[in-house]
């Protein structure tokens, strides 16, 4: 070999490294043409799962890793797909395996020695879409077409239930051993108090188009997204819903999961790639991309280790936050100022922007030209930066209505008209 071409390949090899390096993600597993990771989760900093289908088969997958993510085996079904799959510890875990079909045999598949081996506890003629536990005992599955089923026993017997609100589930959320939340992307957000018994329809109508993931911080705080680009926050457990922020890509939709590590670092993946916002929501950077995959699923161990997964079964893995580059600084204004709403007139949503030069507590309401408070927009702490909240004023009558920011130093109104 010459000088000049051994020069020129430690040029290859150290731009590589250097590019690749700079993402702050690692892809941790080889291309596996037709996989569909479906779901991404960790038990422990060393021990984590994967599971997916393959495109137009009945035969699915479900990947382990025993050393952080680096390395990955996996186990492959020829007589179903695996639809989801959840640990409630380090050593017992499910997953689904749908054959295809509401009158064929689906199939719960158990494991109680992390993942080294799983056995058969049931099979139920349904459609098997997602499945969570609460605890070692009390678990649910949700199928198509408001089906639904409980087990007490860790599994061994399941109940079948038809009296849901959705047609294909996409996610199951769990509070305690009563209250359950089941999301259907082209439906709504549906909860249930006692079980199963009821199911409550939740107010998204704010949302304005099919909710495409939601995520709670805790038992009040709640975050969401919709195909639109937009992103939308709750203080009240989901029952009412703000719009906080966007996000811009090129894709018009997948978006298909968001998580939020505390009430400022969350993230959430579109088609090819991951944001991430340090603000609470209110702004997006782009934080991984990659053109040839589309991405489903999201898993944070902690606000610097996390994994998505998506299609050909490439799963990628960050331990820097996931930070691609430095966020945008974020210019902080030099007053309280509220801006115009826009549009104005309107009809019936708006959006109100407002400036906030240091920590303070904001509140922003909203009054007819009599002074009656027609309601709250805002009133929680904010960090200093520029904001925006929206009015859905689609209960009200046309008219002039008034809205002022208040803060411990400093009071504006702003007149608005509403059209109908």
């Amino acid at each position: 070999m010459t000088v000049k071409k051994f020069i020129g390949l430690l040029f290859l090899v150290f731009a590589n490294i250097s590019v690749y390096s700079q993402s702050y993600w690692t892809r941790v597993t080889e291309i596996e043409g037709g996989l569909d990771l479906l779901t991404i989760q960790f038990t422990s900093a060393q021990t984590g799962y994967a599971c997916g289908e393959y495109s137009n088969t009945s035969r699915g997958a479900i990947l382990r890793t025993t050393n952080g993510g680096y390395n990955w085996q996996t186990t492959r079904f020829n007589q179903f797909e695996v639809t989801d799959l959840n640990f409630i510890n380090d050593y017992t875990g499910y997953f689904t395996g749908w054959a295809g079909g509401t009158n064929i045999n689906n199939y719960i598949y158990k494991t109680t020695n992390a993942g080294i081996n799983w056995f058969c506890t049931d099979s139920i003629p349904t459609s098997f879409f997602k499945i969570k536990f609460y605890d070692e005992n009390i678990g649910m599955i949700a199928s198509k077409y408001n089906t639904y089923h409980f087990t007490t026993d860790g599994g061994y017997n399941w109940s079948i239930q038809y009296n849901g609100n959705w047609y294909e589930p996409s996610k199951i959320l769990c509070f305690d051993m009563d209250v359950w939340i089941v999301l259907d992307n082209g439906i709504g957000i549906n909860k249930t108090t006692n079980r199963g018994v009821t199911w409550t329809r939740m107010n998204f109508d704010s949302i304005g188009i099919q909710c495409a993931a939601i995520d709670f911080l805790n038992d009040t705080t709640a975050y969401s997204y919709s195909f639109n680009k937009k992103v939308f926050k709750s203080n009240n457990s989901g029952n009412n819903w703000t719009q906080i922020g966007t996000v811009s890509n090129n894709y018009t939709q997948y978006y298909n999961d968001i998580v939020f590590l505390n009430s400022k670092t969350g993230y959430l993946n579109y088609y090819a790639g991951v944001f991430k916002t340090t603000n609470g929501g209110y702004n997006w950077f782009n934080s991984v991309a990659d053109s040839t995959t589309r991405f489903n699923a999201l898993f944070f161990l902690n606000p610097d280790t996390g994994f998505v997964a998506g299609w050909k079964g490439l799963i990628y893995r960050t331990t820097t936050g996931g930070e691609k580059y430095n966020p945008p600084p974020i210019i902080t204004p030099d007053n309280f100022k509220l801006y115009q709403n826009y549009p104005n007139p309107f009809n019936p949503v708006t959006t109100i922007q407002f400036d906030v030069p240091r920590s303070s507590l904001v509140k922003i309401s909203v009054f007819d030209v009599s002074g009656k408070q027609m309601g709250t927009l805002v009133n929680e702490q904010f960090q200093a930066g520029t904001y925006s909240t929206q009015w859905n004023a689609s209960g009200y009558s046309s008219g002039i209505y008034f809205y002022t920011l208040i803060t411990n130093s400093y009071t504006e109104t702003k007149k608005m008209l509403m059209v109908k």
